[in-house]
């Protein structure tokens, strides 16, 4: 009888533990009324519902959001948001996929970039390629003050605009789009 007792107070112990990751919540992290805030910090784990914040916090596995991100001086390396993302001087290493508008200024993504939105504005910004993923009318990618796309901007679905400005370019192809 003793035996489960210590098993399950381990247990307990580490689904705690298992709890704290996953919001960050070791000093880097706090949660309250429906926002997530990190401050400067490492944490291996971000999985939040509502607002997040970050701001020179370094994520070394993955973000996942259901609802908004707001980042900045952020380092990760697998971002998923369910909703809109808004980065500044940031750099995703891994795979980014954004449920919504993307918007970035000064950020660097190393792996390709899905927004399933109509949606996208990049401003300093420098991308591997770019997939939307929209089934509503005319998605649009605005990039503007030197922002580079490497590799191409697919548009899957409806057909897409692109639309440059102020020294911004596009290496590979613009597939299923149109440049302005």
């Amino acid at each position: 009888m003793r035996e489960k007792k210590v098993v399950v107070g381990v247990v307990v112990i580490f689904l705690s533990m298992l709890s704290h990751t996953a919001l960050g919540e070791d000093g880097v992290c706090k949660k309250k009324s429906g926002q997530t805030i990190c401050q400067e910090g490492e944490v291996d784990l971000i999985k939040t519902n509502g607002l997040l914040q970050t701001n020179r916090t370094k994520i070394n596995k993955r973000v996942t959001v259901k609802g908004q991100a707001v980042l900045r001086n952020t380092q990760m390396n697998e971002m998923k948001v369910f909703g809109e993302a808004i980065l500044f001087d940031t750099t995703v290493s891994g795979k980014s996929e954004v449920y919504g508008h993307l918007n970035s200024q000064k950020t660097q993504f190393k792996q390709p970039v899905t927004v399933w939105s109509n949606m996208m504005h990049a401003s300093r910004s420098s991308f591997t390629d770019i997939i939307i993923a929209s089934e509503e009318g005319g998605p649009r990618v605005i990039l503007s003050d030197q922002t580079t796309v490497n590799g191409n901007i697919i548009f899957k679905g409806e057909e897409g605009r692109v639309e440059m400005m102020k020294g911004s370019r596009v290496l590979g192809k613009i597939v299923n789009g149109k440049k302005l």
